[in-house]
C-alpha cells in the first residue's frame, strides 16, 4: 500500500514531468511553470497537498542541497551536453530534413522591421544559444559561441490568414549545423493590419521550455520592457555536466540504468505494413480524439483508488496496447522529461530534455492493479535516475547505431499541455481525421488532460503504418480502457481485443489486423 510520502513524490515527478518546478521558500510554495501548464486540476491537488509538499521539500533541501553551477572558463570550443550530441547525430542522419526544427507562430501589434530588427539583435545578444555553431575535430563536435554576426529578417505581406500555410513552407528550411544562427525571425503582415511574428529554431539549441522563455522575452522587448541578462549561459551547463560524468551520483545513477538494461533488450514487433525504409524516415501523421467525460471520470477515481495518477495509469494501459498487438511481455516505451533539475538551469535556452526509457513487464498472469503498482514503481524510481542522460546510456550498452531505427525503443508516451493542442483540433469522438506531421519515432501516444475530458493523439510513421491501422489500434486502445475501468482486478490475459488476441498476427511485416 502506497504511503502519504509515496503520493507527494508522485506529484513531485508529475509536475517535473510537466516542466513545473516547486520550492519551499520560508514556508511558502514557491511554483516555477511554463504558460498554460497549471490547469484548475493541478492547481487544486497542489493546493490539497499543500503541507505535505512543504514538509516533504524541506527534508528534501537538508538531503541534497544543489551547488550551483560554475560558469566555464573562457575558450574558442566548448563540450556538447549529451542531449546536443544526440541531435547532431539525427541531424547528420539527413542534413535536408527539418524533423528537428521548431517553429512557432506569434500574434503581435504592427511593427516594422528595423524595430524588429533591434529586439531580436537584443535576444541574440542576451542568449548565446542564437550564436552557436557546431564544427567537427577529429570527429568530434564541438560548439563555439559567435560574437558578432549579421541577421536578416524575412517579410512576407499576405492578403489573409489562409496564406499562413505556404508561408511556413517557404520558411522552415533545413539548418546547417556549422553556420549561425541556428535561429530564423519572419515578420508576417496582413493587409487587414494584423501582424504575426515566425520563429524557428533547431532542436540543438532549444527544447519546449526555451520556446517558452523566449516568448516571454520576446513579448517584453516588444513591449519596451527590459529582460533580465542571463549570469549563466548553456555552455556553462555543458561543461558543467561533462565534467560530472565521472562523479559518484553519475556513477551511481549509471549503475541503475545498466542494471536495467542488464539483459537482451527487445526491439518491439508492431504490426507494420510497409518494410522499415534503410533509412528512418520521419513522415508521420497524427489522429487525435476524445476519451469521453465519463470515462475521464472513472479513470480519475481508478486514480485516486489507487493512489496513482493520470499519466501512469494511461502509461499502463498503453503498456498493455502494446502488448496485446506485438505478443511480448517485455516492453521498453521512452518518456521525454524536461531535464532542468537544478535550479540554475530554469532561465537558460538551450536543449535540457532527455529521455526516460522506460521497461516494464505487462505479464499476462498479472491483473491490472499489480501491474500498474508496478508500473509505478518502476516509474518513481526512473525519475529518481533521471539525470542520467539518454545518450551516454546508448554508449555505455555499446549499441550498434541502427540507421532505420531508434536505439532501445521505437515508442513514446507523452504529456503535453492543453496549450499543445492542436487549433484544428475538434472535440468529435466520431470522426478519426489523420493529420500530416512529423513522426519521430515509430509510434507516440500523446496525452492531454483538460477540465472533464482526456485527449489521446496517436502519432505514427506513415511510411510503417497505413491509416486503417492506426484506428484499428485506436479501437483496441479504446476497448482495453473500458475493460479496465469497469474491472481494476482483470488480469491481463483477460483482456480481449477485437474478440482475438491480436498477437496472433503473423505477416510479412506484422500485417495491418486485416482478419479482424
Amino acid at each position: 500500500m502506497k504511503t502519504d510520502i509515496d503520493n507527494v513524490i508522485g506529484l513531485v515527478t508529475k509536475l517535473n514531468n510537466l516542466g513545473v518546478y516547486i520550492e519551499n521558500v520560508n514556508g511558502q510554495l514557491k511554483i516555477n511553470a511554463p504558460k498554460g501548464v497549471l490547469s484548475a486540476d493541478i492547481l487544486e491537488e497542489i493546493k490539497y497537498n499543500k503541507r505535505d509538499l512543504l514538509n516533504f521539500l524541506s527534508k528534501k533541501v537538508v538531503k541534497k542541497v544543489h551547488k550551483g553551477i560554475p560558469c566555464a572558463e573562457k575558450k574558442e570550443y566548448y563540450n556538447l551536453s549529451s542531449s546536443q550530441k544526440r541531435i547532431y547525430i539525427l541531424q547528420q542522419m539527413d542534413i535536408s530534413s527539418t524533423a528537428y526544427n521548431m517553429p512557432q507562430l506569434l500574434p503581435i501589434n504592427d511593427i516594422n522591421i528595423d524595430e524588429l530588427k533591434v529586439v531580436v539583435e537584443k535576444i541574440i545578444q542576451n542568449h548565446e544559444s542564437f550564436r552557436i555553431s557546431f564544427e567537427l575535430f577529429n570527429d568530434n563536435p564541438k560548439q563555439k559561441i559567435v560574437k558578432n554576426l549579421s541577421y536578416d529578417i524575412d517579410l512576407f505581406e499576405i492578403k489573409n490568414t489562409k496564406e499562413i500555410d505556404s508561408v511556413f513552407v517557404q520558411f522552415v528550411k533545413p539548418f546547417k549545423l556549422n553556420e549561425a544562427p541556428l535561429f530564423r525571425v519572419a515578420l508576417i503582415k496582413e493587409k487587414e493590419g494584423k501582424c504575426y511574428l515566425l520563429v524557428d529554431m533547431h532542436h540543438i539549441i532549444s527544447d519546449g521550455i526555451s520556446m517558452e522563455l523566449l516568448r516571454k522575452d520576446l513579448i517584453n522587448l516588444l513591449n519596451r520592457k527590459s529582460i533580465k541578462y542571463s549570469r549563466l549561459q548553456y555552455k556553462d551547463y555543458s561543461e558543467w555536466q561533462n565534467s560530472k560524468l565521472n562523479d559518484i551520483e553519475t556513477k551511481k545513477q549509471e549503475d541503475y540504468w545498466l542494471e536495467i538494461f542488464s539483459n537482451n533488450i527487445p526491439a518491439l514487433d508492431l504490426p507494420y505494413d510497409f518494410p522499415r525504409p534503410e533509412t528512418q524516415s520521419y513522415e508521420g501523421a497524427t489522429v487525435s480524439f476524445l476519451l469521453g467525460k465519463s470515462i475521464t471520470s472513472k479513470i480519475r477515481e481508478l486514480c485516486k483508488k489507487s493512489n496513482s495518477t493520470i499519466s501512469m495509469t494511461l502509461l499502463a494501459l498503453y503498456n498493455i496496447l502494446l502488448s496485446k498487438i506485438s505478443g511480448q511481455q517485455d516492453i521498453v516505451v521512452g518518456l521525454p522529461i524536461a531535464g532542468r533539475s537544478h535550479p540554475d538551469m530554469e532561465k537558460i535556452i538551450g536543449i535540457f530534455v532527455n529521455t526516460i526509457p522506460l521497461r516494464n513487464y505487462p505479464k499476462y498472469d498479472l491483473c491490472f492493479n499489480d501491474f500498474l503498482k508496478d508500473l509505478v514503481g518502476r516509474t518513481l524510481s526512473a525519475y529518481e535516475n533521471q539525470d542520467y542522460q539518454f545518450e551516454d546510456l546508448v554508449e555505455k550498452l555499446n549499441i550498434t547505431r541502427d540507421f532505420s531505427r531508434n536505439p532501445i525503443f521505437d515508442t513514446m508516451f507523452n504529456v503535453l499541455n492543453v496549450g499543445d493542442l492542436q487549433d484544428n483540433f475538434q472535440n468529435s469522438q466520431n470522426d478519426l481525421v489523420h493529420v500530416k506531421s512529423v513522426a519521430k519515432f515509430d509510434l507516440i501516444l500523446d496525452v492531454v488532460e483538460t477540465k472533464d475530458n482526456i485527449v489521446i493523439s496517436f502519432v505514427y510513421c506513415i511510411r510503417l503504418f497505413k491509416s486503417e491501422t492506426i484506428d484499428k489500434i485506436i479501437t483496441y486502445f479504446k476497448e482495453i480502457v473500458n475493460q479496465v475501468i469497469n474491472n481494476t482486478s482483470i488480469r491481463i490475459s483477460e483482456i480481449i481485443v477485437a474478440k482475438e488476441n491480436v498477437s496472433l498476427i503473423d505477416s510479412q511485416y506484422g500485417d495491418s489486423f486485416g482478419n479482424f
